[in-house]
């Protein structure tokens, strides 16, 4: 009864799905970028050769191996030489990018320069010019600090009375404040 045994012997052979993290048995896995053309190549030649991915990329690098040689190891001397641009031709990859970056039409260093006409010798202004409402609200806030308890001070119309209200709300001051038969207004200090 195979249902009460069902256990695997060591000579049945186990079934390895390709979505699997790990590689299997007596094989490493690695992950490569490929640029998409090379991509589409791999994959028409999956179809003409009836073969994985893998298994062409393997016999790929099999074949190309005896034709790699080695490069130098990077020292810190090699690397300064390097950033300073005396040894392109050691990274045949990075010279090309170096040249491409030489073929493009270099910006002049004062062209910021160029497009504003630097003036001198004259006179930069004393004070910046305020608004009505920023005079009003300065005017506001240096009567505030100057009022004590019990004060008063009448405001010519209701939006600036409001506002005067409100400025001294933020400052925690209480203010009353009532319309006069002139229509002006009249604020009071009360705490």
């Amino acid at each position: 009864m195979s249902f009460f045994n069902s256990r695997k012997t060591e000579s049945e052979e186990k079934i390895y799905s390709s979505k699997s993290k790990f590689a299997p048995e007596g094989m490493q896995r690695i992950t490569i970028n490929l640029m998409r053309d090379t991509y589409e190549k791999i994959q028409l030649k999956k179809i003409d050769l009836n073969k994985t991915g893998s298994d062409i990329i393997e016999e790929c690098l099999i074949l190309s191996m005896d034709f790699l040689e080695p490069r130098d190891r990077m020292t810190a001397e090699k690397h300064a030489d390097l950033m300073q641009g005396g040894a392109m031709t050691m990274y045949p990859a990075e010279n090309i990018a170096n040249q491409v970056a030489k073929k493009k039409p270099a910006l002049k260093k004062d062209s910021a320069a160029s497009h504003f006409k630097i003036e001198k010798s004259i006179p930069a202004p004393s004070k910046p010019v305020l608004s009505e409402k920023a005079l009003m609200v300065a005017k506001i806030k240096n009567t505030l600090r100057s009022m004590k308890p019990g004060d008063s001070v009448v405001l010519p119309d209701k939006s600036v009375a409001i506002r005067f209200q409100k400025m001294a709300h933020y400052r925690k001051i209480s203010i009353s404040k009532r319309q006069q038969k002139d229509n002006t207004y009249r604020c009071w200090r009360t705490d």
